[in-house]
């Protein structure tokens, strides 16, 4: 049957065999599943997103699903350092990719300019890992070349093998592959069920990683890479200033005075914890502040941090009695050091002193 001839009950099972296989193996097919979503939003048609108008067909390009792989690794891998591998000796591939042309990027912001090598290389990645699998769970979507022709290719493909076998046979090679084709009909299935799909897609992704990472907001570390969710929240500006009065405008790492640039850093990195609790937060000057960035500090401020939380004017301060929250307050400090421990697993270690960081 062509899928263009789906009914909404037909295409409905289609989306669920992708929910309903099998544990994943790798993060490839909800990315996939998550790219084609992305680019069919309304209004986002691009050079490499075309219409076919008689034909009802909407083609997205390899190389446009390339960069959403792109942007989507870059962030879990340089921003939020997560794993997607169980050995430690070797990492995800297009992790090396990221590294071959980002060696230094921190990940505070995406590289708007993607060398084409780049790219290449993540498109070819799609081509041996992902690109004919997802559509083997689940046929929403045909091949075509550049001139919007389709290469007509079975769904039921083994492996690799198979599918640089039948292209071979075509005459083809998998470059001359430009294109995915989803019909209107798919299109509007999507459109009417997007955010079902989309928060679907997303959990189907955190399960698979969560057996990879013990961290905490992993749901929301996905939305993030997927653009969906940007706001990072700090204390209120009327907490600033009593966390910075309590500190006598000292800086919590160097000692100094901080009274003309105050700021307040995660103590335990932002981008690990992903929240912004006072029990996690400490008052720094700005130099400070800009070299531990997402950094792990020496373990000694960690007892400080500590031992400040349990401090009855910093609890008087900021919940009120301190009687009434002691076994909170104990909970949060847990917390912390659960959160400290594990943190080292992800983000790099430097050493402070009251004076100067090494």
């Amino acid at each position: 049957m062509q899928i263009n001839s789906y009914d909404y009950q037909q295409i409905a099972q289609e989306f669920s065999k992708f929910f309903h296989r099998g544990s994943l193996t790798s993060s490839y097919k909800p990315i996939l599943f998550k790219s084609i979503i992305y680019y069919l939003k309304k209004g986002k048609l691009t050079k490499l997103h075309k219409l076919d108008k008689e034909n009802q067909i909407h083609f997205i390009s390899i190389e446009q699903i390339a960069r959403y792989f792109f942007r989507f690794n870059f962030v879990l891998y340089k921003k939020f350092k997560l794993k997607q591998l169980r050995s430690k000796n070797r990492s995800v591939k297009l992790y090396e990719i990221i590294d071959e042309y980002f060696p230094n990027d921190s990940g505070e912001k995406i590289p708007q300019n993607i060398p084409d090598g780049c790219i290449k290389q993540i498109m070819k990645q799609l081509f041996r890992n992902v690109i004919y699998l997802l559509r083997k769970d689940m046929y929403i979507y045909d091949f075509y070349d550049v001139n919007l022709n389709i290469i007509d290719i079975k769904q039921n493909l083994k492996d690799e093998m198979e599918f640089n076998r039948v292209l071979k046979d075509l005459g083809k090679h998998w470059v001359d592959i430009k294109y995915i084709g989803i019909p209107e009909n798919i299109v509007h299935f999507i459109e009417t069920q997007r955010p079902l799909l989309e928060s679907a897609i997303l959990a189907n992704l955190a399960i698979f990683l969560e057996t990879l990472n013990l961290i905490p907001n992993l749901q929301k570390k996905l939305m993030i890479a997927d653009r969906t969710y940007t706001k990072m929240r700090n204390i209120s500006a009327i907490e600033k200033k009593k966390l910075y009065s309590y500190q006598e405008n000292r800086c919590f790492y160097c000692g100094d005075d901080m009274s003309n640039t105050p700021e307040a850093d995660h103590f335990v990195p932002y981008d690990y914890l992903f929240d912004s609790k006072i029990w996690n937060i400490v008052g720094a000057c700005q130099e400070c502040n800009r070299k531990k960035r997402n950094f792990i500090v020496n373990e000694e401020y960690l007892g400080r941090v500590l031992e400040r939380n349990l401090d009855n004017e910093f609890i008087n301060r900021f919940f009120g009695d301190f009687e009434d929250l002691k076994f909170h307050i104990s909970n949060f400090n847990q917390l912390l050091k659960l959160h400290y421990q594990n943190c080292l697993n992800y983000f790099k270690k430097i050493s402070f002193n009251r004076k100067r960081i090494t």
